[in-house]
């Protein structure tokens, strides 16, 4: 065989194995890229796409350093620093994927999946007006690339610059008229805008050409319930998490089924256990307390807590039909007569609320007996803790998957109703509940993008071992308003420094048991000091409902 052969074989091998890997079937192809690296160790593309398969079967580091030997061996090949900044984004290592992405469009000024992905890691690093660049450049490169319309998009919203956002989703309709995509998208900006009637219409012309598009639903069933379609909003938000949550769910590919952190696993194990003392009858919960105790086991952990690991193809196989999945939903219907306590001196509420500058009051009782006990129910049993990425180790239940329940549209609504003056006509645009253990720390300091921030706790306050603290810091500082949501939400440094100069002092609120808090949502704020008991009924759940937009109060 003559060296030319040789290289013919060695290609030709190659691209069957592309055609396995395209096609999911990983083992077929990592056979064929070992079979080539025994005989070429440094063939680049064996390299690099065995390192990726490596990414795909949960051996992280050794896929780096795969594809790092792919670079090595050609450091002409941009597909490798692709590759290499994907693993860094799913680890959250944004400037190293920044660094490869920036690699790879370097040496191909025309490679439009790396410019737009180098526009991804921007937007993620709060670099808003960088990554606009690089989209505007994908578009450029290739002007039907939907994603690139989609991200610039959403840079603009970000930046409040709707109108702007406006104009970029038309044009992506013009070459892209069918695109669910770009519909759904457009129905944000028209949202913001006001027009929502017209942003219904593009929700629903997006789920004609896409039945199963799961932001086009979300995003409708948030407008319906704020149109005063509640029934239907409902509908649809449970369409959606079955979709993404339910017994056939389409894409186990995403992050959260991917991925675990110790925290995650040691509230799943209580929450099961917690699940089978309270069904004693149903076996099942204490079987998969009994896995997810095994697995937590084998699991090499690295030294916190909050840092993710990703799971092995055998790890989630064994897991994959509870993990992140929607194992059991407690009853959580409206409350017949009301949800909010009777007796609040609404009229004193909202003046406090002013009287306290720039809008900031808390009180005690909101909720009535009834609702506190059905609101506690449902977020103690329900498995709907899918938000493990937090620095802090606590978990998260958000508005669109798994929040969203006839009780809590209900206390919305009634917030609407009892507080019109300092609620006014905003809608609903967010909500989340927020569960922690004993031994993590709470949200550093941050703000919102809303304009009314409702926060309320619910655990017993025999679980809090400090009456005077474990509650929220209110810093009388608001955000500026030219600053893009990364800056305001994330960036400590900037944020702590603004403070520090600012000196507009704060209100500390301690943790109370049905304690509200009512605050601009624009202002500063952080969970105090948390001690709380140990135990899965002494975990700490905070319930935040956001009103409105920050840059339309």
């Amino acid at each position: 065989m003559n060296k030319q052969d040789k290289e013919f074989t060695i290609n030709e091998a190659l691209n069957i194995a592309v055609e396995h890997h395209n096609a999911g079937r990983l083992s077929e192809a990592d056979n064929i890229y070992r079979s080539v690296l025994n005989k070429l160790p440094n063939q680049p593309i064996a390299l690099n796409l065995s390192g990726l398969i490596l990414h795909q079967t949960g051996k992280t580091e050794a896929a780096i350093n795969q594809i790092k030997k792919a670079i090595t061996s050609d450091p002409k090949y941009a597909h490798a620093y692709n590759n290499l900044g994907t693993i860094f984004m799913d680890l959250n290592r944004f400037e190293e994927a920044a660094q490869n992405f920036n690699a790879a469009t370097d040496i191909d000024p025309n490679y439009a999946l790396a410019s737009n992905n180098l526009g991804n890691a921007h937007f993620k690093l709060g670099n808003n007006e960088e990554a606009a660049k690089h989209y505007q450049k994908t578009i450029s490169l290739d002007p039907k690339y939907s994603g690139a319309f989609s991200n610039l998009g959403a840079v603009l919203i970000t930046q409040g610059k709707w109108k702007e956002a406006y104009d970029c989703f038309l044009k992506a309709l013009k070459v892209l008229p069918d695109n669910a995509d770009v519909l759904s998208n457009l129905g944000v900006v028209l949202v913001e805008l006001g027009r929502l009637e017209e942003a219904a219409e593009n929700y629903k012309q997006a789920l004609s050409i896409n039945p199963n598009h799961t932001d086009a639903m979300s995003n409708y069933a948030i407008l319906l319930n704020n149109l005063g379609n509640k029934e239907l909003a409902l509908s649809f938000f449970s369409k959606r998490l079955e979709l993404v949550r339910g017994e056939y769910t389409a894409n186990l590919d995403l992050p959260e089924f991917k991925y675990i952190t110790r925290s995650k696993i040691k509230h799943d194990i209580e929450q099961f256990n917690f699940l089978q003392s309270t069904y004693e009858k149903n076996t099942s919960f204490g079987q998969l307390a009994a896995v997810y105790s095994k697995l937590e086991n084998e699991i090499r952990w690295p030294t916190s807590d909050a840092e993710r690991v990703l799971l092995s193809k055998d790890q989630k196989e064994l897991i994959k039909s509870s993990y992140n999945r929607l194992v059991h939903v407690a009853d959580a219907e409206e409350i017949s007569g009301g949800a909010l306590n009777k007796n609040l001196d609404v009229e004193a509420i909202t003046r406090s609320y002013f009287e306290n500058k720039p809008g900031m009051t808390f009180f005690d009782d909101f909720l009535n007996d009834l609702a506190l006990k059905k609101l506690r129910r449902f977020l103690m049993e329900s498995t709907i803790w899918f938000d493990f990425g937090y620095a802090g180790g606590y978990l998260g239940a958000m508005y669109k998957d798994g929040m969203a329940c006839p009780l809590l549209l209900q206390i919305a609504d009634e917030l609407s109703q009892t507080f019109p003056g300092i609620i006014k006509k905003h809608h609903l645009t967010q909500m989340w509940a927020y569960k922690y253990d004993s031994q993590l720390t709470g949200i550093k300091n941050h703000a919102d993008g809303a304009a009314v921030n409702v926060n309320f706790w619910i655990t017993p306050n025999s679980a809090n071992l400090d009456d005077q603290s474990g509650g929220l810091i209110i810093h009388k500082a608001e955000a500026p308003l030219d600053w893009g949501f990364r800056k305001f939400n994330r960036d400590e440094n900037l944020i702590e420094q603004f403070l520090e100069d600012s000196q507009a002092g704060e209100l500390k609120v301690p943790y109370a048991e049905n304690r509200m808090i009512l605050f601009n949502s624009n202002l500063f704020h952080k969970t105090d000091n948390i001690r709380f008991r140990t135990g899965y009924e002494n975990r700490r759940v905070n319930v935040t409902m956001l009103f409105g937009n920050r840059l339309r109060k």
